[in-house]
């Protein structure tokens, strides 16, 4: 089913404008407390990541390990 692109009336555009207008003002008007909670957020995410990457590399690949028990079909260990 197409969608059919209806010419936009100025009133429509000024409607518009004043929504873009009306998200700026609200924007600028974000108190303190909301803007320290993004960068408390910030830095609990810089956190996971430095402790995921420190985790990560303790932990050895799969090719480097041996197994830990031999198979029982009398085949020896590596």
């Amino acid at each position: 089913m197409a969608i059919k692109k209806r010419p936009v009336s100025p009133r429509q555009k000024m409607i518009n404008l004043m929504y873009v207008v009306l998200m700026a003002m609200l924007a600028l008007n974000v108190s303190t407390e909301v803007l320290e909670g993004f960068s408390i957020v910030e830095e609990s995410l810089h956190r996971t990541t430095t402790n995921g990457n420190k985790e990560k590399t303790g932990i050895s690949s799969p090719e480097d390990d041996k197994p830990d028990v031999c198979r029982l079909d009398g085949n020896a260990c590596a």
